[in-house]
């Protein structure tokens, strides 16, 4: 059980837990899935690539992952020259997960340098521009999932952790009110921290006018190198849940509003 934060008594912390836990669950990784994993997992331990004797790439989202992993993660790490860089960062931890969950032709995927609508709607009141965050993934024109991402040379900078999580909590609460402004009733948004190798979900619902929960759903370690990949599976998972969660609420928004693209 999660500690309740000061000030807030155990019983309603509970509740709200357990809210979440039944609306945003994690997706269960199944035996055969499992098995798959660690197949694959040993396999690129011990020989660096992976070999054409599994079933086809393109029709495996899982096995798509482990592809794309062998052929960006190195055989050996080295942390003074690993990953320099935030876009390096993204392309090469991130993406390998990104394409195969979320393909082209159900989801919108938007890397960095892009303003998103709901920063830009509340920011441009004041003269600035929005936030660009480091991806946002969308499915019938509404955001479920951004995310914010620092390498690891930021690792031991607290503030910087502590910056970025509050962008990323931010830049959620402003989607999720640019949204229902445009009539969607979707009022929740998922979150990705990546800071370093490690990834945080979090998932923030609108509970009543004006108040926000938030919600730490999962976290999971991105892999390094070829022989650090133990928390592929976990990963994987992460992602897989959110999809799950964007084609039933998408299927429920389509119920409400025909004529939602």
């Amino acid at each position: 059980m999660r500690s309740a934060l000061p000030g807030m008594p155990s019983a309603v912390h509970a509740e709200i837990c357990a809210k979440f836990e039944s609306r945003f669950p994690l997706e269960d990784v199944s035996a055969a899935e499992l098995a798959l994993h660690l197949d694959l997992e040993n396999e690129l331990r011990k020989c660096g690539e992976l070999t054409t004797a599994h079933s086809d790439v393109s029709q495996n989202p899982i096995l798509s992952v482990w592809k794309r992993l062998s052929e960006n993660l190195k055989r050996t790490w080295n942390s003074a020259t690993d990953c320099k860089g935030e876009d390096t960062h993204v392309h090469h931890r991130l993406g390998p997960f990104v394409a195969p969950v979320f393909p082209g032709k159900d989801f919108e995927v938007i890397w960095a340098n892009k303003q998103i609508e709901g920063s830009q709607a509340r920011r441009e009141d004041c003269g600035r521009e929005g936030y660009r965050p480091d991806l946002v993934i969308k499915k019938k024109g509404l955001a479920f999932l951004i995310s914010e991402v620092k390498p690891p040379e930021h690792d031991d900078n607290v503030d910087d952790y502590v910056a970025d999580l509050w962008k990323l909590v931010i830049l959620m609460k402003d989607q999720i009110d640019h949204e229902l402004d445009g009539g969607a009733e979707k009022t929740f948004m998922f979150g990705l921290h990546v800071f370093g190798y490690k990834a945080d979900l979090w998932v923030m619902d609108l509970e009543l006018e004006g108040i926000y929960h938030l919600y730490h759903v999962g976290e999971a370690c991105l892999p390094r190198y070829q022989r650090d990949t133990g928390g592929v599976r976990y990963v994987t998972q992460l992602f897989f849940s959110i999809k799950v969660c964007a084609y039933v609420q998408c299927k429920a928004l389509s119920l409400l509003f025909p004529s939602l693209p």
